[in-house]
């Protein structure tokens, strides 16, 4: 019995199916999916289409030893191409038929079927070829279109006799004719439809009709219409019209010829613009129809001039005309001329306003000019010291004469002997002066204050000797005066009266007689004159002080040095030192100090004068701090030295030294005075004060040491003097107001009398009065102190004899200047709010 199962595969023919033909077999043939698929292959049976699963049946049963005839494909199904012409569609079809062989058909074979076949000219639809190839390989049969036969088109316009409209006709030609929209244009240029208008979506409309290739016929235009224009004018809105209406007939409408119709009409000086006319020609083209406005009849501006001789006024009157009148600068001055109205006083500009004015078509009336006498102008100034006189000229009425002139320096109050007739002739000769002084007063001469001449000096100044070896001594340049009972130490020069004087109005101002200041009645040692009363003599024998306003006999003290074997000096008098003062010592007396040789690092005070013959050498300032000094002088009166350094310098009258001061605080009453008798006198670093005035020859240094000098106050009084009457003036307006509430206070209490309250708010009211006036009494002295100081401080001045250098800060008065760079000497003052610099 056989052991294995074996597989032959065999076509029936009748049928055409595939079979597999299982049967018994001695030898195993190692059938598996492979080995069956391998045979399908190997045989070409991949045409009937067999599937894996129908294999895999076959395995089955080989594996169950299943004997029989088991079909596993059929028999395939060709297609095939044919080519065929629709001549009713003119379409090319592609017909795909049942084949029983097996063709190859691609895109290039089927293209080379087409040029065969004789129809390459035939226009291929979108994806044809394609979708074509597409359904061959899916064996689907039918007829299938892939393309047309090309039928060209020819254009054609022909007149509805029914419409009047113009259609387009397409009919086919065996010629191909391109047509674009210049051409289709060209064809509507003709004179039978020139007057058609073909839109742009029906020019598309017949090149998409030709593009189609069928013969058709639509309408493209409808029947030609034409305008004509009529232009009128509308008096009531003074416009001028064009009224574009359908007409029958053809016209021409141009530029020109609407040109042409305005000038028949005489539109054409109402000034229409071209490009009216253009638009209007336009839309007459375009058939649009309606009312458009060309423009309007101009209106132009008549001037008029018209005099008021109540009010002196020139006007003049715009008002609309419809006569063309143009104006300008030049005709209206011609107009004004005409009238005899060129010699009024015209307003600044006004001429060109009204040419403005005119020009805009703003009417009315206005004024431009003005009929004027000549006028004078009297100012007082300089507290009527001082007539001025301002006189403008006449416009068109009476001229300036002495007579007028006089009449109103009198109504003034201004005494004509007290005027400079010269300069009254000159303003007469002269159409205009302004602020000429014709008048002046009489300053009023102040007497002279009581003077204290000195005749004696403090301090005798001895001639350099030489020893036997050629030397100085520097410590005998110095030496006390001493004065005997009966010298004459000081004359007085009484005061002189004042000599008054008078203003412009012949009013007296009054002078102010001098001080006569007596002589000091608190000196020791001396006594007037018994012969003279204007003299002052020595009681006793002394050292004289020189004071301001008199001379004191003082008893002295001379020392060789002032050190620790003398110690510390304070004296009720005056101090000789024939050498030197050490350092750290301490001299106060109540007269004068002199020092013949240096003095170092020690504090010296006098009540009035000191004097040292060599110099004055400080030490650095305490803990770094160098607004303290330990080096001090301090004087009632004046100090002298060759130099200073490093030093506290304070003196009640000036401060006089001959080579430098160098990094001092400097305090003068009076003067500081810098190589002035001799010397190098320069002053740099530190701070330096006088009230009055500052003299140095070269101020700051190379280095550019910060240095500061001021003069007169510290402070600008200017603004401070504003601010204090200022609150004057609100207390004064409060005492004001509180009177005014007082009075009426005092009428309801004259009505009620026993009324608590009325009473009660009227002594506050006084009270509050009282102490605003007290206010008033404060504020006028503080103003009082200001305006003194002022005075006293007003002539403060810096003066630089040769040059200064740079960070050197100036202040004059409160006012403040940095010196930046070399400069050359000058005189630095205050003016107003500034510094001013002259040199």
């Amino acid at each position: 019995m056989a052991k294995y199962t074996q597989v032959t595969f065999r076509i029936d023919e009748e049928s055409g199916i595939l079979n597999a033909i299982l049967s018994s077999s001695d030898t195993d043939q190692g059938i598996d999916l492979n080995w069956l698929l391998n045979q399908v292959k190997i045989n070409d049976y991949q045409e009937y289409r067999v599937q894996t699963s129908d294999l895999q049946d076959v395995l089955k049963r080989v594996q169950s030893h299943e004997h029989g005839t088991i079909p596993i494909g059929t028999k395939p199904e060709f297609t095939n191409v044919k080519l065929e012409y629709d001549s009713n569609r003119r379409t090319l079809d592609a017909l795909l038929i049942p084949s029983s062989s097996k063709i190859i058909l691609d895109s290039q074979i089927l293209h080379k079927m087409i040029r065969d076949s004789g129809y390459s000219e035939f226009i291929l639809a979108e994806d044809a070829i394609e979708n074509l190839l597409k359904k061959f390989l899916n064996n689907e049969k039918g007829r299938f279109l892939i393309g047309r036969k090309p039928s060209f088109l020819q254009l054609s316009f022909q007149v509805d006799d029914e419409t009047g409209g113009l259609h387009a006709q397409f009919t086919e030609t065996e010629e191909k004719i391109s047509y674009t929209r210049e051409a289709i244009a060209e064809l509507l240029k003709q004179p039978e439809y020139e007057n058609f208008v073909v839109d742009g979506d029906n020019i598309k409309k017949i090149l998409d009709q030709i593009d189609n290739g069928i013969p058709a016929e639509f309408p493209v235009a409808n029947k030609p219409t034409f305008t004509q224009v009529e232009i009128d004018y509308d008096p009531n809105t003074r416009k001028v019209e064009a009224r574009l209406t359908p007409s029958e007939i053809k016209h021409e409408i141009n530029v020109s010829t609407l040109q042409d119709e305005l000038r028949e009409k005489g539109f054409d000086s109402f000034g229409i613009k071209l490009s009216a006319l253009s638009d209007i020609a336009t839309k007459a083209i375009q058939h649009k129809h309606g009312t458009y406005i060309l423009g309007e009849r101009p209106v132009y501006t008549e001037i008029t001039l018209d005099f008021d001789p109540d009010t002196g006024l020139l006007n003049a009157n715009l008002n609309p005309t419809d006569d063309e009148v143009h104006h300008s600068l030049v005709s209206l001055q011609e107009l004004i001329r005409e009238n005899q109205f060129d010699d009024f006083h015209f307003e600044d500009r006004i001429l060109e306003k009204l040419v403005t004015y005119a020009a805009k078509k703003e009417y009315g009336t206005i004024a431009i000019a003005k009929k004027k006498d000549a006028e004078v102008i009297i100012e007082l100034v300089n507290e009527e010291m001082e007539a001025l006189l301002t006189t403008t000229r006449a416009y068109g009425g009476e001229p300036l004469d002495k007579t007028t002139l006089e009449a109103k320096i009198l109504a003034a109050g201004i005494k004509l002997e007290y005027c400079d007739q010269k300069i009254l002739e000159q303003a007469l000769q002269n159409e205009e002066v302004s602020k000429l002084t014709f008048a002046k007063g009489v300053e009023p001469q102040d007497g002279e204050d009581a003077q204290f001449e000195a005749l004696v000096e403090e301090t005798i100044q001895r001639q350099h000797k030489e020893d036997k070896t050629g030397r100085v001594n520097m410590k005998e340049v110095l030496d006390f005066t001493f004065v005997t009972e009966g010298t004459p130490l000081m004359r007085r020069i009484p005061a002189s009266k004042g000599v008054n004087g008078y203003n412009v109005r012949g009013e007296v101002v009054t002078a102010i007689d001098g001080d006569d200041t007596p002589f000091d009645s608190d000196l020791d040692g001396v006594a007037v004159s018994p012969d003279d009363e204007n003299l002052l003599i020595a009681e006793t024998k002394g050292h004289p002080l020189i004071k301001a306003e008199g001379v004191a006999v003082d008893k002295t003290l001379v020392v060789e040095n002032v050190g620790m074997a003398t110690g510390n000096i304070v004296f009720d008098g005056s101090v000789l030192v024939r050498g030197e003062v050490m350092a750290g010592m301490k001299i106060s007396v109540t007269g004068d100090i002199i020092v013949n040789g240096v003095v170092t690092n020690s504090v010296l005070k006098a009540g009035n004068d000191i004097s040292v013959g060599a110099g004055v050498l400080g030490a650095d300032h305490p803990d770094g701090d160098d607004t303290v000094f330990s080096c001090k002088l301090i004087a009632g009166g004046n100090i002298t030295a060759n130099y200073v350094n490093l030093t506290d310098i304070r003196a009640g009258r000036n401060i006089n030294v001959k080579e430098y001061l160098s990094h001092c605080h400097i305090e003068a009453h009076d003067q500081v005075l810098a190589g002035q008798g001799g010397g190098k006198g320069r002053i740099f670093g530190g701070e330096c004060f006088a009230k009055n005035q500052v003299i140095v020859n070269t101020l700051g240094s190379e280095g550019g040491v910060r240095t500061k000098i001021i003069v007169g106050t510290k402070k600008n009084y200017n603004k401070d003097l504003e601010k204090v009457r200022i609150a004057q003036a609100a207390k004064l307006h409060e005492i004001e107001r509180i009177k005014k509430l007082e009075k009426n206070l005092a009428a309801q209490i004259k009505q009620d009398p026993n009324n608590i309250e009325l009473i009660r708010k009227f002594k506050i009211a006084d009270q509050a009065v009282k102490k605003l006036n007290d206010s008033l009494t404060h504020i006028s002295e503080v103003i009082s102190k200001i305006q003194k100081m002022k005075k006293t401080t007003q002539a403060a001045s810096i003066v630089i004899m040769k040059n200064t250098y740079p960070i050197v800060d100036i202040m004059v008065n409160g006012a403040e200047f940095i010196i930046r760079q070399n400069s050359k000497g000058g005189t630095f003052t205050k003016e107003g709010d500034d510094i001013r610099w002259s040199n």
